[in-house]
C-alpha cells in the first residue's frame, strides 16, 4: 500500500495497516533536528527504529540522538549505514536527505531543473528547484510528472528500493 503521511505521525497508520493485515513500506526524510538542550538528533532514524522495534525480539537502541553538530562525521555515518541496512530488512527506508534533495542529487542530466524551468518559465538554480518541489509538494510533484519529466534516472538509484519492496509485497504469496 502507498500512502503519503505528509509528516511524521506514522504510528497511527502502521497500527491501522497492521490491524487490517496490509503490509507496508515506509520511506522517511533523514532529518537532523536540534533539541531544546542545543544538541542534535536524527529524527528519521528514531522514527524508523521505533517502528522496527515493534516487530522484532532483539530491539535496536536509539542512535545518533545526542549529537554536537548537525553534520555526521565518518564514524557516525558508518553507524547510520549499519542502521539503514537493519531497517531496510523490514521495508523501512531512510532518505539520504529528503525526497526532493535525493531526486535532484541523482539527476545528473538535470531533467528536473530543465522541466521545471521550462514549465514555470523561470531560471531557477538547483536550490530553488528543491524549494519549489517542497512547496505545495504533492501538487508540484504532480505537475512535474504530468508535464512529462524523464525520471528514468530513478530506476538506477537506491530511490527505487522502496518501490521494489512494494512490488515484492504486492506480488508475493506470503506476507513478510
Amino acid at each position: 500500500m502507498y500512502a503519503s503521511v505528509e509528516g511524521v505521525g506514522f504510528d497511527i497508520y502502521t497500527e491501522i495497516l497492521d490491524i487490517l493485515g496490509i503490509p507496508y513500506v515506509i520511506r522517511t526524510d533523514n532529518d537532523i533536528l536540534k533539541k531544546r538542550n542545543g544538541k542534535f538528533y536524527c529524527s528519521g532514524v528514531l522514527r524508523l527504529t521505533k517502528i522496527y522495534n515493534k516487530y522484532v525480539q532483539e530491539k535496536l537502541t536509539n542512535i545518533l540522538d545526542d549529537l554536537e553538530e548537525n553534520i555526521l562525521n565518518k564514524e557516525q555515518n558508518q553507524l547510520l549505514e549499519k542502521r539503514r541496512n537493519d531497517l531496510e530488512e523490514l521495508g523501512l527506508y531512510l532518505a539520504d536527505i529528503d525526497l526532493e534533495n535525493d531526486l535532484v542529487n541523482i539527476d545528473i542530466n538535470n531533467n528536473l531543473l530543465s522541466v521545471i524551468n521550462t514549465m514555470e518559465n523561470e531560471q531557477m538554480n538547483t536550490s530553488e528547484i528543491i524549494d519549489y518541489m517542497k512547496s505545495a509538494k504533492g501538487l508540484n510533484m504532480y505537475k512535474v510528472i504530468n508535464y512529462g519529466v524523464d525520471l528514468s534516472f530513478v530506476s538506477k538509484s537506491k530511490l527505487i528500493k522502496p518501490l521494489e519492496k512494494c512490488i515484492k509485497l504486492a506480488t508475493s504469496d506470503e506476507q513478510e
